[in-house]
């Protein structure tokens, strides 16, 4: 049976949220969990989590995972009143809350971890996984982009069966290098620093699908790049990889989606840009 988890970290300092993040990533990854979602809050630990822009969309992805990893419980609220009604939730949910570099008052004795007897704890059974959803929330800094693309490659690693019915002349090292070029895209040009940036990476039997959001509301337009250039070719790279994809506006706020979808089945169909996902 497969364990899913989702990553949170909340922390003031950017480049700091984007080290725990990794370093959680790798927690999951030894603990034999699937990643789900993956979250960093560059805010202070004394917001509510209801109010802070990342814990509502990890809160609103499909579908609880099975375990929380933070850094430590402190990332659900700086006083106990504040985590009393996140944990109360969490529980409810089945879900268990782990913490990688507990603080000396979770380790006391009277501290009880909880959950859904149930459920295995991570690493249990050694089922591969069969596809799933990621979906990363990160400030857009350019010093960042390394955190997601090494974390991208773990999602996409999970995924390997699934991804042996790409087409022949796509693999994953060139899906990694389009989801790269996205993410660099939308951070150099969708977003101002510090906007949040959303990478989605859902996969299935069927298709993979990816999509970035930003801030931006101008439309995708392709860049002509040098022979020396290392980035600029990502709407190129993307109409080779994909069988459809496109851009739409966000709902809620300033910005757009770009999202591509590639078959997984070898039966390439035409690509062609669409504007829905």
């Amino acid at each position: 049976m497969v364990t899913t988890a989702d990553l949170y970290v909340c922390d003031p300092d950017p480049v700091a949220a984007m080290s725990a993040l990794d370093s959680l990533s790798r927690a999951a990854a030894d603990r034999g969990c699937t990643v789900r979602a993956a979250v960093a809050d560059v805010t202070g630990r004394d917001t509510t989590p209801t109010d802070r822009p990342g814990w509502s969309r990890l809160s609103s992805a499909a579908g609880p995972s099975d375990v929380l990893l933070v850094r430590s419980r402190a990332e659900l609220g700086h006083t106990a009143a504040r985590r009393a009604p996140v944990a109360a939730a969490l529980k409810g949910n089945g879900v268990t809350v782990t913490a990688v570099e507990p603080l000396p008052w979770e380790t006391a004795d009277w501290v009880r971890a909880w959950g859904r007897p149930d459920r295995p704890g991570p690493g249990a059974g050694g089922t591969p996984p069969v596809g799933g959803c990621c979906c990363v929330a990160f400030p857009a800094l350019e010093a960042h982009t390394s955190v997601i693309r090494r974390l991208a490659r773990r999602v996409l690693s999970g995924w390997g069966p699934l991804l042996a019915g790409l087409d022949p002349d796509v693999d994953a090292d060139l899906l990694l290098l389009v989801v790269n070029e996205l993410v660099t895209n939308a951070v150099t040009h969708g977003s101002d620093p510090g906007d949040p940036v959303v990478l989605t990476l859902e996969c299935d039997r069927r298709r993979l699908c990816v999509g970035v959001e930003d801030w931006s509301s101008d439309p995708p337009r392709p860049r002509r790049s040098g022979d020396g250039d290392v980035h600029g070719r990502g709407l190129g790279l993307v109409e080779h990889v994909a069988q459809t994809w496109g851009h739409v506006p966000s709902v809620s706020r300033p910005g757009k989606k770009v999202w591509m979808s590639v078959p997984l089945d070898r039966a390439r169909s035409s690509r062609a840009p669409a504007g829905v996902p």
